[in-house]
């Protein structure tokens, strides 16, 4: 028996080395394509899709040498020049000095324009004998090149590139910034320094949107009146957009043009008036608000003048798609037309997404004759609508974008990336393309009930419906409007008062209202903004032939239907931004979502990380000469030009952030569009610095169970707040149309207050006394209400602190 378990011994350890191997080689989770500990000695952003750093780096004093395999085109040689210049920004190369030799190899130009498809991909070798830089195609070089300005990095006062090993690749193909020029206008340098701006972080797509009901942006030579009367002026001659376009190629990016229609079309209806669907008068629109006007879909003479137009942009534009807009299109703009609705019942179209659908369809196959491909916002998608050549822009929704997948469509998303809601960075990082976070999940039930709905937007009456499943504990239910479903996870229902939240598209929805009998009515909110609802049930068990809405799950996408989407684009709608600030909307917060459309999803999971880049990457962007940190003071200035000492206004602007979502957007309806944008909203950032930084210290300080860490940081910062509302108002008196900030100024110095009896109460272990809790509260929620569009952007911090404060046990 000795000799038999002898025998077996070797046997087991090799049976147990297999099984180690096996493990190791294909069930272990494979190491992550740059550790921990290399991505902290790096600032790259976008992170590569895998880096090697090795022991040493190449030091940069004199120009550097390059060696290229193959006569480089002048695209090429753009970029070098770029590149040095943007070394030489921060050392001051020795021209006597001999340089590191550049090594540049690709196997292919890979086209005159950059287009969908193009290959991006590069390796990069940096060490003792110099740089290596190989790609496939030349636009792999461009993207290399752009990493190694970022790669260099200043140690014990030597500037220096780390020897490193780079393979890199794009994960999505399309990583896009749409930049709507038209609400306000956006001159040609604010293009060209975006597109500066998207080449630092790799971005390939710039999608410009040129045309809406407030102004038309592009020379049109065989309809000039359409510039001439929609542009006041303020337009790119078809010379400016060939220098765009041929700026943008030099770095690798598309120029997508886009021209809304058949609705947001007022520019173009107010210069040829018979391409309207309802009888006008017709004029350019520069207040905010909703126009219902389209264009006649009924008409052959509609589709000639925009076969004639697109045939006109078709040539300007090289890129191989056009963006058709097909948005937000009202019933309202047809449905007094009795021409439109003697046509309708000709075509068989039985209702006015069918007729839409038939408009985009013509416009479909113009392009396609054109050949060009159609990109349209979600709502051109429809069963009619050609798969082949459509590309479908979810803006409305994540699940969209999976739905149109589903169908054959390709896809682009940009639900969650609207850069105009002034989300901070680590939501925006939170969005990935291939995930949707919270999807419809409400279970449907036999006990239902459906209400129509009508909600009074300014004057406009918008269509919804609600329908609630179950009873008493378990009330649920679904909110449709525009084709898109939100799921409503618990709704309360006392007698006749129904009440419920859910969160939108846009943020958190809120309804109060009341049932009696069939009719429902209310309020519902949205932030600072609400608006009556009424409405009548209009299915149930009990209503003969109503049926409750098909609640159909985010699709799961096969393989074929994962590479359907393409991609993403930020999107910045100019309405409450102009050339001045646009910058600050757009930068540095979009390098968050170009990072998740170019870097492996395995490397996109830490914020921490992400902001620590962030702020190398902001500073580099200002180097290339992007305004985004430097346009406050001078805006500052014209704020308050009574004032010699700004400290105590930009104390108070640095803990502000403009208003989220269409909270400002609100409050200026029926306003002009034209007024200036010079309110301290405007001088907030979309995302406090400082208050950010503000919260990590918090976040350290409660952490630390002595309360020492981040403490003394934590007073020095609440001190100053305290202190800056005797200063402002000095700042007021010299400027009296400050005074509506008294309030946020007073504000801030009360809860700044409030946070440091906190935290010498959790330094010292003792509670705040019970009889300040409604006190503080109360000075909390006070704090909490913006002004003018700017709020207070650490109050959820000093928050944190109050309750951990009134939270101690004293021993």
């Amino acid at each position: 028996m000795r000799k038999k378990v002898i025998w077996l011994i070797p046997l087991v350890l090799l049976l147990a080395a297999g099984i180690a191997a096996y493990y190791f080689h294909s069930l272990k989770p494979p190491a992550p394509p740059i550790s921990e500990a290399e991505r902290a000695r790096i600032h790259l952003m976008p992170l590569p899709a895998a880096l090697k750093l090795g022991k040493g780096a190449l030091p940069l004093q004199g120009r550097p040498r390059w060696k290229w395999a193959k006569t480089p085109t002048a695209r090429l040689e753009g970029a070098a020049r770029r590149l040095e210049q943007a070394w030489a920004q921060q050392v001051a190369l020795d021209s006597a000095a001999a340089g590191f030799e550049i090594k540049l190899d690709w196997q292919k130009v890979g086209g005159e324009w950059p287009q969908a498809g193009m290959d991006e991909s590069y390796s990069l070798r940096i060490g003792r004998s110099g740089i290596t830089l190989r790609a496939a195609e030349t636009w792999g070089v461009l993207r290399g090149m752009e990493s190694l300005a970022q790669l260099l990095q200043q140690q014990e006062g030597q500037w220096s590139l780390p020897f490193c090993r780079i393979k890199d690749k794009p994960r999505f193909a399309w990583r896009g910034l749409m930049l709507d020029v038209v609400r306000h206008w956006m001159p040609k340098e604010v293009v060209l320094r975006t597109l500066d701006g998207m080449a630092a972080v790799k971005m390939n797509v710039l999608h410009l949107h040129l045309t809406d009901d407030q102004g038309f942006r592009l020379e049109c030579r065989t309809f000039p009146k359409l510039h001439q009367v929609g542009a006041s002026g303020q337009y790119y001659s078809q010379a400016d957009m060939r220098e765009i376009i041929e700026y943008a190629a030099d770095r690798g990016i598309r120029i997508l043009p886009e021209f809304d229609m058949p609705g947001h079309t007022g520019s173009w209806l107010a210069a040829y008036p018979g391409l309207a669907g309802s009888p006008g008068p017709h004029k350019i629109v520069r207040t905010y608000g909703m126009v219902t006007a389209a264009m006649n879909p009924a008409r052959d003479s509609t589709y000639e003048f925009l076969r004639t137009f697109l045939g006109e942009m078709a040539t300007l534009f090289p890129d191989s798609c056009i963006h058709t807009g097909g948005d937000e299109v009202r019933p309202q703009a047809w449905e007094g037309n009795e021409e439109i609705r003697s046509w309708m019942q000709a075509q068989q179209l039985a209702d006015w997404q069918g007729v839409q659908a038939w408009f985009n369809r013509r416009i479909h196959g113009i392009l396609d004759t054109l050949g060009k491909k159609m990109v349209g916002w979600e709502e051109i998608m429809y069963p009619t609508l050609p798969r082949q050549g459509t590309i479908v822009q979810s803006w409305l929704s994540h699940s969209s974008l999976f739905r149109a997948a589903a169908a054959g469509f390709q896809g682009v998303l940009s639900h969650g990336w609207y850069l105009d809601h002034k989300l901070p960075a680590k939501d925006l990082y939170a969005v990935d393309p291939m995930q949707v976070k919270g999807g419809l999940n409400i279970r449907p039930d036999s006990l239902w009930r459906t209400y129509q709905l009508e909600m009074m937007v300014r004057g406009e009456v918008l269509e919804a419906a609600l329908t609630l499943f179950g009873q008493g504990d378990s009330l649920r239910g679904v909110w449709s409007m525009m084709e898109n479903l939100v799921g409503i996870p618990q709704v309360n229902q006392q007698g006749n008062q129904l009440s419920f939240e859910m969160e939108g598209p846009m943020g958190k929805v809120q309804f109060e209202g009341e049932i009696q009998g069939r009719e429902i009515q209310g309020r519902i909110s949205l932030a600072f903004l609400s608006f009556d609802v009424k409405g009548r049930q209009s299915g149930g068990p009990d209503i003969a032939g109503s049926r409750p809405p098909a609640i159909e799950p985010v699709p799961v996408l096969d393989e074929a239907g994962r590479r359907r989407i393409l991609g993403g684009e930020a999107c910045m709608w100019s309405e409450v931004v102009n050339a001045e600030t646009v910058d600050s909307r757009i930068w540095p917060r979009s390098a968050a979502v170009a990072e998740k459309l170019w870097s492996p999803a395995s490397l996109t999971q830490n914020t921490d990380d992400m902001y620590r880049r962030l702020e190398a990457l902001s500073a580099s962007l200002t180097r290339l000469g992007l305004t985004h940190e430097s346009y406050r003071l001078p805006l500052l200035r014209r704020i308050a030009p009574n004032s010699p000492d700004l400290a105590a206004l930009e104390t108070l602007v640095e803990v502000l952030e403009e208003t989220k979502y269409y909270q400002r957007l609100g409050g200026l309806m029926g306003t002009s569009m034209d007024a200036p944008l010079e309110s301290l909203a405007d001088a907030a950032a979309p995302e406090s610095r400082t208050a950010r930084l503000f919260q990590q210290q918090v976040e350290a300080f409660l952490a630390d169970s002595t309360h020492q860490r981040a403490q003394k940081q934590l007073l020095r910062s609440m001190r100053l707040w305290e202190a800056n509302h005797r200063p402002f108002l000095s700042t007021i008196q010299q400027n009296p149309h400050l005074a509506p900030y008294e309030s946020l100024s007073k504000s801030l110095s009360v809860i700044a207050h409030i946070g440091i009896k906190a935290v010498h109460a959790l330094a010292n272990g003792q509670p705040l006394q019970p009889d300040e809790h409604s006190y503080n509260q109360q000075m909390l929620e006070l704090a909490r209400k913006p002004v003018m569009g700017a709020e207070l952007a650490v109050v959820d911090a000093i928050e944190q602190l109050v309750q951990a404060a009134e939270a101690i046990k004293p021993e």
